[in-house]
């Protein structure tokens, strides 16, 4: 975790207020140092607030009798940030439409990311928790916020747009949750949506982030070097509605940050969604810049995640698993993801072989 191996020096008095927290033990806690690791659930909640409240008095008398100097400080206090606010990121990767988003949105028990048996996450797509719900758009290549909406807050002009390409986007992308928030079939060929057909409310903010990643992460063929005169128009629809956001058009490419408010997210869970290895989304030139693979997308987002789930479609063999070769054959992402071998494979889709099947 973040706070894993984060170790205070505790050399003053000030030692004896966490021996007082009645959770103090010899093999936890010594005089030397302070480490959580090893406790659990509330005890280690408690704990880490005995030692985040003693930290900062610490470091507030070194200040005020010029004990350390500034450079220290700052380290000590980051230290003491990363145990304040611990989070553990995972990061999901695997084959094309090989369920990644599906899982996550049953660990988080609601449909809020865009599902498709086709390719259909083309951005790096962060969930952290939050009281408030709301989509954040960071340019990848600048790394400035370019959008920042607050789901709670959402003109009803903007809301019917995200309804209105939602629509638009289906009869290229089957978007499988949106079938959560209708009451036609979007599985019968030739069915047309419309955005009266969504059971979607603009004070709602869960059904505003869900319509928010339909367009900002779901893949309607951006990264197409041939792009059929349905696509183009869709293509279209979605650069005008991202405008009505604010997003610039030089914003190619970006990562998204969803603050989401469940318990799974609450104890410091980071849930990262990748785009599918294997995919046929290469790179693109895009005004004179260069629109990334998404193989290259999820390789370099994978380095900032503490353990990567890889999820295998178990009806689909080997579309991505020359990409997760190359990924996990670089000697830094080894370094950072195969550390402490944390690397969770997951088969997905197993309930549709029989228990003799190979």
């Amino acid at each position: 975790m973040k706070y894993k191996d984060t170790r205070i020096d505790v050399t003053t008095n000030e030692l004896d207020e966490i021996k007082t927290n009645p959770l103090y033990s010899s093999n936890l806690l010594s005089k030397d140092s302070v480490n959580i690791d090893n406790c659990k659930g509330n005890k280690m909640d408690e704990l880490q607030a005995a030692v985040v409240n003693a930290g900062t008095k610490i470091v507030k008398s070194m200040e005020e009798n010029n004990l350390v100097e500034q450079g220290g400080v700052i380290k000590i206090k980051q230290a003491i940030n990363e145990l304040d606010h611990y989070t553990y990121n995972i990061g999901f990767a695997g084959e094309q439409s090989g369920g990644k988003s599906t899982v996550i949105n049953s660990l988080i028990q609601y449909p809020l990311m865009p599902t498709c048996n086709l390719t259909t996450t083309s951005n790096c797509v962060k969930l952290v928790y939050g009281k408030k719900i709301r989509v954040t758009i960071i340019d990848d290549d600048t790394k400035k916020c370019v959008c920042d909406l607050d789901c709670e807050k959402i003109s009803n002009e903007k809301f019917c747009s995200l309804k209105e390409y939602a629509c638009t986007a289906m009869p290229v992308l089957v978007i499988e949750n949106m079938n959560y928030f209708t009451e036609q079939s979007i599985f019968v060929g030739g069915t047309s949506l419309q955005s009266s057909d969504l059971d979607m409310d603009v004070h709602n903010s869960k059904h505003i982030a869900v319509l928010a990643l339909v367009l900002f992460a779901a893949y309607i063929g951006q990264n197409d070097l041939n792009l059929t005169a349905e696509k183009e128009k869709i293509i279209e629809k979605r650069k005008e509605t991202m405008r009505l956001f604010g997003i610039p058009k030089e914003t190619i490419n970006y990562s998204i940050i969803v603050q989401w408010d469940c318990e799974l997210l609450k104890k410091g869970l980071v849930i990262t969604d990748l785009p599918g290895l294997g995919a046929y989304a290469g790179e693109k030139n895009v005004d004179g810049k260069t629109l990334k693979s998404h193989d290259d997308i999820t390789r370099e987002a994978i380095q900032e995640v503490d353990a990567m789930v890889f999820i295998e479609d178990c009806t689909v063999k080997d579309v991505g698993v020359r990409a997760l070769r190359e990924m996990l054959s670089s000697t830094k992402l080894k370094e950072v993801v195969n550390k402490g071998n944390r690397v969770i494979p997951i088969l997905n889709k197993v309930d549709l072989f029989g228990r003799n099947s190979d």
